[in-house]
């Protein structure tokens, strides 16, 4: 019984045969460890994918008053360089709150977007920064509409204070909230 061992014990098993993509791929991947892979595609920064977001929030409520943002900016910019800097924003937009301007609050977040958003905090607030900060104050009074709607009497509130014509808040208030929504909230 120790004969010859029948055919089907000694066959080998058919090899598998690779598919033309599968040639092409094995050789990109040889190719590419050979030569050394190539950069990575850059995966956006936190910051960029931030300010893309702030983008898509604050643009359309400032698209329709960017004439208006430009003057006030312009107004507000006392030494004419182009920038705000904190004794520039400091008196209206304490006075615009109520509150004592808390300037490196203010700077860590509005000076992160804009123009200087690639160099990071520069002690300046660009123009789109600013109306940035503008829309965000806008959200205050409702999301969308209402903030594109309450954007021009921001503005002129803004634009009342920077003249230094009305010092008082509550006053500014009275005579542009046409709405009656934060007369309340005003001493």
């Amino acid at each position: 019984m120790g004969g010859k061992p029948s055919d089907a014990a000694t066959t080998t098993p058919a090899k598998p045969t690779a598919s033309e993509e599968d040639l092409d791929a094995a050789a990109e991947i040889i190719q590419a460890a050979a030569l050394g892979s190539p950069e990575p595609a850059p995966v956006a920064s936190a910051s960029a994918l931030q300010s893309q977001k702030d983008a898509e929030r604050y643009d359309p409520i400032v698209a329709s008053q960017l004439e208006a943002l430009k003057e006030l900016y312009k107004l507000m910019d006392v030494n004419n360089d182009g920038n705000l800097q904190a004794s520039e924003l400091m008196t209206v937009v304490s006075q615009y709150t109520g509150s004592v301007f808390k300037e490196n609050e203010f700077f860590n977040w509005y000076n992160k977007h804009g123009a200087s958003s690639m160099q990071g905090v520069d002690g300046q607030v660009s123009l789109k920064e600013f109306g940035w900060y503008m829309a965000d104050v806008a959200l205050t009074f409702g999301e969308a509409d209402d903030a594109k709607s309450a954007l021009p009497t921001i503005i002129k509130a803004f634009k009342k204070l920077a003249s230094g014509r009305t010092p008082l808040l509550s006053a500014i208030f009275s005579e542009l909230d046409v709405t009656g929504r934060h007369a309340q909230c005003w001493p």
